[in-house]
């Protein structure tokens, strides 16, 4: 039954209508806020009967008031059972003694006590222990507990119980000083990790432990002496300070923190068992484009797969997976992302035994789900869609233009936009007759550079944001319309045209050259002359279908990937604008149409409705800028752009020129 377009009707579009993409993040939900600022979890502890202990920055879990440490059931729900102690002060490590009891550091005093100064003891059910008091004047920053009870705590303090201690020292198991322990550090601790025989690796950004020069990471023995046996170079430490140590099931050690500033030294290494550098491991680390980031956070799974956290934007957003030999691994891609603000950060990952994988940090989404600081994700469920126009990699759509005169992309990258400076890239790639093709052409989760030049042969020309570098492909020929994207599911945009029929009613054609089995080019009869083709997965299985909308009767054809059946769906007249996308995020393209400064959406989970949001003129330039996962609706207007963002607000500006050719309108017929 043909819908009626002229009724409109409207619905009230609110944050508890997201749906998650990708699967990726499961139904935990803690909801940990911070009042006055942005949420931060930084440590995380599992209980052995399932529950969670989370600190760091918040004073809300669950719409309930918890300061800066909490407890969660196996479920993401509060643990009402754990008394709120309310403290004041960033909660930075906790460790669960065999008893029950728990100890936790913070980086400042800290009610609720003044003379409890840095670290506590809790009972298990987060009523504070009273008895214990070790009185540290600074910040403590990992606490490790010995097989005989006594506890080592690291950080940046200088007196443990009233007697000098530089930033490392060992309490008895009733919270005493122990005097025999004498190792100091000439700065501060910052990580540890217990090793299977009983030995402690600590990391921070020392350059000597008891007077003998340790580099940035250091062995302790079980008994707290100093291992003489264990001295990795410098080299192959991190540049000004190590952040994280994990250990394999083999006993290489891996190393996160931040790289020297010269780019010699990564901010991820791994070491063998006896310190010296795992040097074809090292050989293999990912390269990270800016200037200066960071890994708080290294974890390892039990296939040997390597999860990384940080802040850092390429080759994917803050949390990223790595291959045994570590190489990339671009299937996992969960893509944090922080509203309002233009950087996200992972700041501790958990493998939990079911391979569950427990984040901490600083976000409001995650694995295309709304998600507090906190959130559990598959560690075998497929990847978050790449956003469309996103040429920066920050899971939001870009302002980004191409002006015919001098052949230059514009690209105002949202991750800098409103920043001091701007954000504005430009590139000089392909002339005034090129048509735009943009698309994730290596699997890195940015938007490459892309033209479609039509002739006898003609090429796509892609400058890819992997390497850099540039890639002719010869394929299709004059009169071809470009429509690139995953036809395969290998998380790639393949080369890709749409053919129409030479006559009136003949057969049209899909091509494409998928990347993941590597034959030349895959044929699809789909649609006849005088169709439009349209970009788009519409049934939410990670593979671009191919599709045509045909004006003659205001009918979509789909040719599903995930069943090989058709769909045929009667939406809009002849004159309409194709805005095919996903607005109301559960990963499938969305039939949409603009008509007259109308969008008329049918959504495949939300149903119908019509927003009026623009003119006739206007060019429509759907996208997800704001980056929750649901198209924004948005025009260009002679070099005005004006966004109708889902989660943001509105906005307008004048980031273009008359004349340019606004790119998220590559694809709308």
């Amino acid at each position: 039954k043909k819908i009626n377009l002229t009724v409109f009707v409207f619905f009230l579009i609110t944050t508890a209508n997201v749906i998650t993409r990708g699967q990726r993040a499961d139904d935990f939900n803690p909801n940990v806020t911070e009042q006055n600022s942005a949420a931060r979890v930084s440590v995380i502890q599992t209980q052995p009967d399932g529950k969670i202990l989370i600190g760091g920055n918040f004073t809300s879990v669950g719409g309930q008031t918890r300061s800066r440490l909490a407890r969660v059931n196996a479920d993401g729900t509060l643990d009402t059972t754990f008394a709120d102690i309310n403290l004041s002060n960033f909660v930075r490590s906790i460790a669960i003694q065999p008893d029950g009891k728990i100890i936790v550091g913070t980086l400042g005093t800290s009610t609720p006590a003044q003379t409890l100064n840095q670290i506590f003891r809790f009972n298990a059910d987060g009523t504070l222990d009273t008895s214990f008091n070790p009185n540290v004047n600074r910040g403590v920053y990992t606490i490790a507990l010995q097989a005989d009870g006594k506890i080592i705590i690291g950080g940046f303090f200088t007196t443990v119980g009233g007697q000098a201690r530089s930033n490392l020292a060992r309490i008895n198991a009733d919270g005493t000083l122990d005097v025999s322990f004498t190792l100091t550090s000439d700065s501060a601790i910052v990580t540890d990790a217990r090793q299977p025989d009983g030995k402690l690796l600590i990391g921070g950004v020392f350059s000597n432990i008891g007077g003998v020069a340790r580099n940035r990471l250091a062995r302790l023995n079980a008994d707290g002496t100093l291992d003489m046996s264990f001295n990795s170079p410098a080299v192959y430490g991190s540049g000004i300070g190590v952040l994280d140590i994990t250990t394999q099931p083999d006993g290489k050690i891996l190393i996160g923190g931040y790289p020297s500033s010269d780019g010699s030294i990564k901010p991820l290494s791994r070491l063998n068992a006896d310190g010296t550098p795992d040097t074809a491991f090292i050989q293999n680390v990912l390269s990270f484009n800016e200037n200066f980031p960071t890994i708080p956070a290294v974890a390892v799974q039990s296939n040997g797969k390597i999860l990384l956290g940080g802040q850092f934007q390429s080759p994917q957003p803050s949390l990223i997976r790595l291959n045994a030999d570590g190489t990339t691994d671009i299937a996992f891609n969960p893509r944090p992302n922080s509203q309002n603000n233009p950087f996200s950060s992972v700041d501790v990952i958990v493998v939990q035994p079911n391979q569950k994988i427990l984040v901490g940090g600083f976000f409001t989404s995650i694995g295309g789900a709304s998600r507090n600081a906190f959130a559990r994700l598959f560690s075998d469920s497929r990847s978050v869609p790449a956003t469309g126009f996103d040429f920066d990699g920050d899971n939001k759509a870009d302002i980004s233009a191409f002006r015919p005169s001098n052949g230059g992309w514009y690209i105002y990258q949202s991750a800098t936009l409103f920043q001091s400076g701007g954000g504005l890239r430009s590139v000089a790639f392909g002339i005034a007759s090129d048509r735009l093709a943009p698309a994730d052409y290596d699997g890195d989760f940015i938007t490459d550079i892309a033209v479609f030049r039509e002739g006898s042969l003609a090429y796509f020309y892609i400058l890819q944001s992997r390497t850099n570098t540039f890639r002719a492909e010869a394929f299709g020929t004059t009169g071809d319309v470009p429509v690139p994207g995953d036809y395969d599911g290998d998380n790639k945009a393949d080369v890709a045209v749409y053919r129409p029929g030479a006559t009136a009613g003949a057969q049209s054609y899909f091509y494409y050259r998928p990347t993941a089995t590597g034959v030349d080019f895959r044929q699809l009869a789909w649609g006849v002359a005088g169709d439009k083709p349209v970009v788009g997965d519409f049934d939410g299985d990670g593979k671009q279908d191919a599709a045509v909308f045909r004006p003659s009767n205001g009918t979509w054809y789909v040719l599903r990937s995930s069943d090989n059946q058709l769909q045929a769906v009667n939406f809009g007249i002849s004159t309409d604008k194709l805005v095919a996308a996903d607005y109301d995020g559960d990963n499938k393209t969305d039939f949409a149409v603009y008509r007259g400064g109308i969008w008329y959406l049918q959504r495949s989970q939300l149903g119908f409705t019509s927003v009026q949001f623009g003119v006739e003129t206007d060019v429509p330039t759907p996208a997800d800028y704001d980056g929750d996962g649901r198209t924004d609706i948005a025009v260009f207007r002679n070099g005005t752009w004006y966004l109708n963002r889902s989660s943001a607000g509105s906005i307008g500006g004048l980031y273009s020129v008359a004349g340019d050719k606004p790119i998220p309108n590559a694809f709308v017929q």
